[in-house]
C-alpha cells in the first residue's frame, strides 16, 4: 500500500467522522449556518474523494 492510498483512506475516515458529526448537529435542530455550511463542505469533499479514488482505480486497471 503506497503513501497516496494510505493518505486517501485516512482523509476518507476523517471526512466521514466529521460528516457524521455535523449531520448529527443539524438533525438535532441546530440552525447555525456554520454547521450547515460545514456539513455541505464535508459532503462535497466526500463525494469528490470517492470520485477521485474511483477514477484512479479505473486508470490503473486496463
Amino acid at each position: 500500500m503506497n503513501v497516496n492510498r494510505k493518505l486517501a483512506i485516512l482523509l476518507f475516515v476523517v471526512l466521514l467522522i466529521n460528516t457524521a458529526r455535523y449531520t448529527d448537529y443539524v438533525l438535532e435542530g441546530s440552525r447555525s449556518p456554520y454547521y450547515s455550511a460545514m456539513l455541505l463542505l464535508h459532503v462535497i469533499a466526500l463525494v469528490y474523494l470517492v470520485y477521485e479514488i474511483w477514477n484512479r482505480r479505473k486508470k490503473v486497471r486496463p
